[in-house]
C-alpha cells in the first residue's frame, strides 16, 4: 500500500524508543511523524522517556569530545551489541 492512501498506524511504546532519535532529529516526517506525536499526546510514558532523551543529549553535549582508544571503543561496541541481543531475546520470550 503506498503511503499516501494508508490510514494512521497504530503507534505503540516500542515504536516510540525506536524513533526517538529520528524523530528529535526531524527525520521522521508525514504520516509517520503524526502517528508518532498522537501517541505522545496520550502517553505519559513516552514523553517522559522522550524528555528523558533530551536530557542526557544535552548533559553529553558538555563532555569535550575526545575520541576512546580504539580498543576501549570495540570493547564498548561488543558489550552493547551484547547486551542489545539479549534484551531482544528476552523481549521474545516474554
Amino acid at each position: 500500500m503506498d503511503d499516501g492512501a494508508r490510514h494512521h498506524s497504530e503507534i505503540v511504546c516500542r515504536d516510540v524508543v525506536d524513533l526517538a532519535t529520528d524523530y528529535l532529529e526531524c527525520a521522521v516526517r508525514g504520516l509517520l511523524r503524526g502517528d508518532f506525536e498522537s501517541h505522545l499526546a496520550g502517553c505519559e510514558d513516552c514523553r517522559a522517556y522522550l524528555g528523558q532523551l533530551l536530557v542526557v543529549i544535552r548533559a553529553a553535549s558538555h563532555i569535550p569530545h575526545s575520541w576512546p582508544a580504539q580498543d576501549d571503543r570495540a570493547r564498548s561496541l561488543e558489550l552493547f551489541r551484547t547486551w542489545r541481543s539479549e534484551r531482544a531475546g528476552s523481549s521474545e520470550a516474554t
